[in-house]
């Protein structure tokens, strides 16, 4: 029988300077473009048709989006991140207490405000290194 893993409950958070896990506030979504990897050409002469070997992984990029609040110590620490350029632990854990874990810097802040709404952000992440997935 199939279950359904539902997004509610799901937490995100990013170390602040004494190295605590601190939860990024009003997270409403989030996004992980999964691992690419380059293609190495290793054609010679003898080849029949181009051949390649897969590079290393690029983890890609997470973009959580974000309802914005002033005096939200997460959402502090990414736009102290976003100023500085430093590389964080961030932890995604889903409601069954899954992770996936990975270093980060904020490689952009997008602030959207429309007319009869409130203000988001969406920020992306550019992993540095690898991610790792872990069960409960």
């Amino acid at each position: 029988m199939a279950t359904c893993l539902l997004t509610q409950g799901t937490t995100v958070t990013v170390q602040d300077d004494l190295l605590v896990a601190t939860t990024i506030g009003g997270t409403y979504s989030l996004s992980i473009t999964g691992a690419a990897k380059e293609n190495i050409e290793r054609t010679d002469f003898a080849s029949t048709a181009k051949e390649y070997c897969p590079g290393l992984p690029d983890e890609g990029e997470v973009t959580l989006n974000i309802r914005s609040q002033n005096a939200d110590a997460g959402q502090d620490i990414l736009d102290t991140m976003d100023g500085d350029g430093s590389i964080r632990e961030f932890v995604i854990t889903d409601e069954e207490g899954y992770t996936r874990t990975f270093d980060a810097y904020v490689n952009s802040i997008t602030e959207n405000a429309d007319a009869n709404n409130i203000w988001d952000k969406s920020v992306t992440l550019k992993i540095s290194g690898g991610v790792t997935k872990a069960a409960p």
